[in-house]
């Protein structure tokens, strides 16, 4: 004579379980996944459950959160005991059990995992209550959500919430990848400040910078780690041969390291910074040289944990509109960020600032992140700010572009403009 085969149980076969057999009531099983009442509860069992379908997504992602709060409800039983009586509540733990495996098919192992438990525990009750919440811990965790077909199709293909879930999970498998790809676990910014000011010069050729900075990290005790300083130029800013450029001496650049000078910070430490070492970036295409990269590399004592950079240093560049963007990516996970940028002087009446974020999460349509770009009216200073824990690559793009309605300015700064608009 043949069996009929069991369905194979889920979240919703489990709910419905425990709440028509009288395991768990709603409200404690609402209650148990994170739910303040069991109204929602309530609602999805009469609009959904009864009709066949899935809980929603909220629900399963609380059932996963607080699984172990919901096996621990299922332990004490019906009547809510406490854990010191667990041992009087054995059989009545035992019957819901056994009918749950003879009602459903358990997934993974899981029945016979129960099953051995089970024996187990009959002969020992008063030490096996932990033993057993980890069980039903793991029959929960290895659950899944009914999979109802979706109506709509898109090229050819039904999806199913199966699929969607099992497409969401390769997704946040890949994103958790990329995080610990380019993510250093050993060192992060508590706090990163910057301040730039921009001027141009007497004659209107050349944009002249003051980058000033402070980086507040912390970082694992006794895991080396080498703080690095990178300064982009490119080669027309000295109007040399590439042969003269390498052979620059690169000059303003002040560093302190918890408010010591270097000869300081590294006095009788075995450890000393980097000279600047000039490195060109070559395009892939073209292979003509775009720019330069200048490093300077500061080794951090093994010993701290916490650390702060001061840093300021001068820079000047040809005054091309299209060359005078800034590309900025947090380097570490950070805690607090605040980079602003003020044009000084002449350059106001010719110029405005803008900044565009480079947010992961980030979207203009339908977004719940505040922006981070503030600027006053005439866009002469912007600030970039984000309070709170932001991923490595977070950044923006800080560009320099001539006003669409130049204000009033005098007689040469117009001509100036102009033959930066129209080339000829």
């Amino acid at each position: 004579m043949s069996t009929a085969k069991k369905q194979k149980l889920t979240h919703e076969d489990l709910f419905d379980f425990v709440t028509r057999k009288s395991w768990i009531t709603q409200t404690r099983y609402a209650t148990a996944i994170g739910y303040s009442d069991g109204s929602k509860i309530s609602t999805y069992k009469n609009k959904r459950i009864n009709k066949g379908l899935p809980f929603p997504r909220e629900t399963i992602e609380k059932i996963s959160a607080n699984s172990m709060e919901l096996a621990i409800q299922l332990c004490r039983g019906y009547e809510n005991k406490s854990k010191s009586t667990f041992e009087y509540e054995f059989p009545f733990l035992q019957a819901k059990i056994k009918l749950l495996q003879s009602s459903y098919e358990l997934p993974n192992g899981q029945d016979a995992k129960l099953t051995q438990k089970m024996d187990d525990v009959e002969a020992n009750q008063s030490t096996a209550t932990r033993e057993i919440e980890e069980l039903l811990h793991g029959l929960i965790l290895s659950l899944e959500s009914k999979a109802t077909p979706v109506a709509s199709q898109i090229g050819g293909i039904i999806a199913t919430t199966d699929e969607y879930d099992k497409n969401i999970r390769e997704c946040r498998t890949r994103l958790t990848e990329l995080y610990d790809r380019h993510t250093n676990d050993n060192v992060c910014y508590l706090s990163n400040q910057r301040n730039e000011i921009i001027k141009i010069s007497e004659d209107s050729t050349r944009i002249l910078r003051e980058v000033n900075f402070t980086e507040r990290l912390s970082k694992k005790a006794g895991v080396p780690f080498t703080y690095e300083i990178e300064r982009h130029f490119d080669r027309t800013e000295f109007n040399q041969t590439d042969d003269e450029f390498s052979k620059q001496k690169y000059g303003g650049l002040t560093v302190k390291i918890n408010g010591q000078s270097l000869d300081e910070y590294y006095k009788d430490s075995g450890l000393s910074p980097t000279s600047m070492i000039p490195k060109k970036k070559v395009a892939e295409v073209s292979g003509a040289i775009t720019d330069w990269e200048i490093i300077s590399r500061y080794p951090i004592k093994n010993d701290e944990t916490d650390f702060y950079i001061e840093a300021s240093y001068t820079s000047e560049a040809q005054f091309e509109i299209e060359r005078n963007n800034y590309i900025y990516r947090l380097k570490f996970p950070c805690k607090s960020i605040e980079h602003s940028f003020t044009l000084d002087g002449n350059i106001k009446n010719m110029c405005e600032i803008l900044v565009r974020p480079l947010l992961p999460f980030y979207s203009v349509k339908g977004n719940k992140e505040p922006n981070p770009v503030s600027s006053n009216r005439d866009k002469s200073n912007v600030t970039y700010r984000i309070s709170g824990w932001n991923i490595t690559g977070t950044g923006y793009v800080r560009s320099i572009r001539l006003r669409e309605l130049l204000l009033p300015m005098d007689k040469d700064l117009q001509t100036f403009c102009h033959k930066k608009v129209v080339k000829k």
